[in-house]
């Protein structure tokens, strides 16, 4: 007597009904649960298409008003810093010279005094030789030179600056992918029980490691402890798979 052969399950419905497998997740869905599948991909692909749509929207943006980018501001905020900065400095220094000056100018004008009296009187007396007109010439001159061009005062650059140059790197590229993303099973191999599990309602969950035979299996046939690390071998668990000459397919690493 011939048996008959069991179809595979959807994966939605828990039935077995004429199976479709959809080559992009591998699981095997009904008619009706195929054409939802298909559905929620379209919306997911809609989805992708409106993504798409703003992006390309950004950039016309972008490229119609460069000025208005974060890029930008931060150089503006940048520059708006750096001016205060160097205000602020050069206002402390000429503070510093207007300070520095009205002292040389006091000095310089109580020797110009002392040298005005010297004259006045060596004109008045006329007892003056040319050894009195030579200091008097070079008093002067030093006096002139202190008043256009001081030899107390020195204005050089400090060893740090105020401000730091700022450096456009173009060499950092980031790229940032929007993904989609859906859980397909949540699974708990441990301590499931019958209202939590990978499959159908119609799966006995079981504790212990079943043997292999010509019936599909309904647990585990080995100690599996993540279908997402590699088994002893290093080949990576891909489900469902087929086993020796069995016409099921597997659903267990």
């Amino acid at each position: 007597m011939a048996t008959a052969t069991r179809k595979a399950l959807c994966c939605i419905c828990g039935k077995e009904k004429g199976g479709v497998r959809c080559e992009g997740c591998s699981r095997i869905f009904c008619i009706n649960d195929f054409a939802n599948h298909r559905q929620e991909l379209s919306q997911q692909l809609d989805e992708v298409v409106v993504t798409r749509d703003l992006s390309q929207q950004i950039l016309i943006d972008k490229k119609a008003e460069p000025q208005n980018n974060p890029w930008i501001e931060q150089i503006n905020a940048w520059e708006l810093q750096s001016i205060n900065i160097i205000k602020e400095a050069a206002e402390q220094a000429r503070q510093t010279l207007f300070k520095h000056s009205a002292g040389l100018y006091t000095e310089i004008e109580g020797r110009l005094n002392q040298l005005t009296e010297q004259l006045r009187q060596a004109q008045q007396e006329n007892e003056f030789f040319e050894t009195d007109i030579n200091i008097w010439k070079r008093e002067l001159t030093e006096l002139k030179n202190e008043l256009t061009q001081p030899s107390t005062v020195i204005i050089k650059h400090g060893s740090e600056p105020l401000v730091t140059n700022i450096v456009i790197d173009r060499s950092v590229s980031i790229c940032v992918y929007y993904v989609h993303s859906k859980i397909l099973y949540k699974c708990n191999f441990d301590n499931a029980t019958v209202d939590n599990h990978c499959f159908t309602t119609s799966v006995l969950v079981m504790s212990g490691l079943q043997i292999l035979n010509e019936n599909p299996p309904d647990s585990p046939i080995s100690d599996v402890t993540s279908s997402l690390k590699a088994t002893n071998n290093g080949e990576a668990c891909k489900m469902p798979y087929r086993i020796g000459t069995y016409n099921w397919d597997m659903y267990f690493c």
